[in-house]
């Protein structure tokens, strides 16, 4: 079998579509768009389909990129069906989207929760270090 290649711009239309089925949001960051690529990319390679996808600068006709926020534009000339219905289907298997969307924000609540270790550890450090010798309270009864 040959290989075919699949443009970037692709996995950005199917990632922004699928945000805005599951969060009406129209808009993906590059970071989640990097981070699809990756996913789509094993799902390729564990289907055993001979499919690379190619990273290139998203055409700015198509798409509107500001501070690694990315939106379609009024012209975009993407079309999903378009696809080859192997390649279509994949992109938009709603089982493949969700696994997708949950690993991400697994990741994200991770992240959030060291850092929020981080922070009690740091917090309990400066109030363990506090001199109170010299602190009076008094309550009235």
């Amino acid at each position: 079998m040959r290989g075919k290649f699949l443009s970037k711009e692709y996995l950005t239309l199917a990632l922004i579509e699928a945000k805005n089925n599951f969060f009406h949001e129209n808009f993906v960051t590059t970071a989640e768009l990097n981070q699809f690529e990756s996913f789509i990319q094993q799902q390729f390679n564990n289907q055993k389909l001979d499919i690379i996808v190619y990273s290139n600068n998203l055409s700015k006709e198509d798409f509107n990129i500001v501070n690694g926020v990315i939106m379609l534009s009024d012209n975009c000339a993407y079309n999903l069906d378009m696809l080859s219905r192997e390649i279509y289907n994949i992109l938009t298997d709603v089982n493949l989207i969700v696994e997708f969307f949950s690993t991400l924000e697994s990741k994200k609540l991770e992240k959030l929760e060291n850092k929020q270790k981080e922070v009690s550890k740091t917090y309990t450090k400066k109030i363990n270090n506090l001199d109170y010798k010299n602190n009076f309270y008094f309550f009235k009864l």
